[in-house]
C-alpha cells in the first residue's frame, strides 16, 4: 500500500535556499551595480532616469555612467489591465546602452518582484549589468500615465530570497519500495 508525502520546498529545502543566496551573491558581484543610481521617473512620461552617477560591473569589469534623464524608455509597453502588475529589470551594457526586460503579468507587486529573481537567476545576460528594478502599479499606463510604481536600486532581497520557494511537489512512496527499504 502506498502513501503520499508532500514536500514543500520553501520549508524543507534550506540547502537549496542557501545555495540560491550564495549563487546570487556571486552573480551580483560579477553583473551588478556598485552603489545606488537613485532611479526615478524621467522627465518624459514612460521613461526612467538615474539621478546619480552609477558604477556597475559586467563580467567583473567595472564601468561608469553619468546620471542620465530618460535613460530607459518603457513608454511603448501595453497598458496593463486592472489588478495586473509587471516588473522591469533595468540593464546597462559595457558601452552604457540601456535595455530592460519585463516579467510576465502578475496579480500583485510582490509576485511581480518574485518573478525578477526567477528571471535573473535562471537566465541572466552575461553582457549586461542589472542597475535596478521598477515594479509597476496595477493597471499601469506606461506611456501617458507616468511611472508611479516602486523603484529599486539594484535587485532587492525579496526578488531572490523567495525565488522558487513557493513550489511544492508530491511523491508516491510505498509500492515502489522493495522490502529492504
Amino acid at each position: 500500500m502506498g502513501a503520499t508525502i508532500r514536500r514543500t520546498w520553501g520549508q524543507l529545502n534550506e540547502l537549496d535556499r542557501a545555495l540560491r543566496t550564495l549563487n546570487w551573491g556571486v552573480w551580483a558581484f560579477l553583473f551588478g551595480s556598485v552603489g545606488s543610481a537613485k532611479l526615478a521617473a524621467g522627465t518624459t512620461a514612460g521613461k526612467i532616469k538615474t539621478v546619480a552617477d552609477i558604477d556597475f560591473r559586467v563580467g567583473g569589469r567595472l564601468y561608469s555612467k553619468a546620471a542620465t534623464d530618460d535613460l530607459w524608455n518603457l513608454s511603448g509597453e501595453t497598458t496593463l489591465g486592472t489588478g495586473v502588475y509587471k516588473a522591469a529589470i533595468l540593464y546597462l551594457d559595457a558601452s552604457g546602452t540601456a535595455t530592460y526586460t519585463l516579467t510576465a503579468a502578475a496579480t500583485s507587486a510582490a509576485l511581480a518582484l518574485r518573478a525578477v529573481g526567477d528571471l535573473t537567476l535562471g537566465g541572466y545576460v552575461s553582457t549586461k549589468s542589472v542597475i535596478g528594478v521598477y515594479v509597476s502599479t496595477a493597471a499601469q499606463n506606461w506611456g501617458s500615465g507616468g511611472l508611479g510604481g516602486t523603484y529599486y536600486n539594484g535587485i532587492p532581497e525579496a526578488a531572490y530570497s523567495s525565488a522558487g520557494n513557493d513550489r511544492s511537489e508530491e511523491r508516491r512512496v510505498g509500492k515502489e519500495c522493495s522490502p529492504r527499504c
